[in-house]
């Protein structure tokens, strides 16, 4: 007789089963998430890695550009003599602490970075103007849009349209450099002069006034501390200033950068002193160093004129700063598990002080780094 098989033909898994099932659903579960978890970690780093070196590139040809239109050839990256030697077109404030003050304001800085102080005509170029046109005794100088309007010799010699409905306020509080130009000037008619300027603070001016070709723009300038120092003696402008021949008449404008304890490039301006702008974010250190023409040859010698902590006196040896280098280091705003960076990374960036490897700080954050040189260039 057969024996009859009573399971029922609908029945389920046993509680076994069921146990060795949910085991190996579980394993494999912790596996992908294992996976996606790492893969999301990898993602968020190079994504890091990729805005960082984008943040650095922009930052590091940002300055290089405000770099390259600093100054101008009767205004020197720093000047010896007078009231006493001083930084002028250019200023390196080397290795920082935690704050400093730039153009009267106190800021939070990132503590071994430097501060680089650029000065020049980033704005607006250096208009041409006659002798006629200076007032000293009133400390007033009148740019021209034309000369001899309607006559026979009459051509364009200052373009003003772009400043035409901008207003009397146009250019209150910028630097008025009042200069002999690039050459000589003739004086009298046996004597010639070149390379005299003195720099006041526009305090008042008319606006662009009249039509064209008759436009004019009056510029009343005064003493003002922030820029006399840029002068060749040191002192004030005062009135019947200039006692030279003037040929040029340049806006000046003065920008700090600087990186903040956020790790942040700012830019700050006498007119927006305080934080300033940002410029780029992620910027661990930024390093400036001068290239001097100690033996006064006329040229930069790579191996042994560039100068990783620069100060005044050394701006001021032999011909003087010919080029700056600048770098730029950025790193990703988190730290890497199990990463350090390479001392290599910082190694002839200046004089920076990598961080201490194996403990938690920024050397345990990737970085990335770049590195430019730039001639220092006249623009007057």
């Amino acid at each position: 007789m057969a024996t009859l098989d009573r399971r029922p033909s609908g029945s389920g898994f046993t509680l076994i089963e069921m146990l060795v099932a949910i085991a190996v659903f579980t394993i494999l579960m912790i596996g992908l998430l294992n996976l996606l978890d790492s893969s999301t970690k990898l993602s968020k780093l190079e994504s890091a890695l990729a805005d960082t070196q984008e943040n650095v590139r922009y930052a590091t040809y940002h300055l290089m550009r405000t770099a390259r239109m600093m100054g101008g050839s009767v205004m020197p990256f720093a000047r010896a003599g007078g009231a006493g030697n001083a930084w002028v077109a250019g200023e390196v404030r080397n290795n920082v602490g935690s704050t400093e003050t730039i153009f009267g304001a106190t800021v939070a800085t990132m503590p071994g970075s430097d501060v680089l102080v650029l000065r020049g005509f980033f704005d607006v170029a250096p208009f041409f103007v006659a002798q006629t046109d200076v007032n000293p005794a009133g400390m007033v100088v009148t740019i021209r849009e034309h000369t001899d309007p309607g006559g026979p010799n009459e051509r364009v010699i200052n373009d003003l349209t772009p400043w035409q409905t901008l207003g009397p306020n146009l250019f209150l509080n910028r630097g008025l450099i009042i200069s002999t130009g690039e050459g000589a000037t003739q004086v009298t008619a046996t004597a010639q002069v070149g390379g005299q300027y003195v720099v006041g603070e526009i305090v008042a001016s008319t606006g662009v006034t009249g039509t064209s070709p008759n436009r004019t723009l009056a510029l009343t300038y005064a003493a003002n501390a922030a820029w006399d120092v840029l002068n060749p003696a040191g002192a004030a402008v005062a009135a019947g200033e200039p006692i030279f021949r003037a040929s040029r008449a340049g806006i000046l404008d003065a920008f700090a950068y600087y990186v903040d304890d956020q790790m942040i490039l700012r830019r700050v301006s006498p007119a927006n002193p305080g934080v300033g702008e940002p410029v780029a974010v992620n910027i661990g250190n930024l390093q400036v160093e001068l290239g001097v023409d100690a033996n006064s040859d006329g040229f930069l010698d790579p191996a042994a004129e560039w100068v990783a902590t620069p100060t005044l006196g050394a701006a001021l040896t032999g011909a003087g700063a010919l080029a700056m280098r600048l770098t730029v280091l950025g790193r990703t705003p988190f730290e890497v598990p199990d990463w350090t960076e390479p001392a290599v990374t910082f190694a002839g960036a200046g004089d920076i002080t990598p961080p201490t490897a194996g403990v938690s700080g920024p050397r345990h954050a990737k970085w990335r780094r770049m590195e430019v040189a730039v001639a220092l260039r006249n623009f007057m």
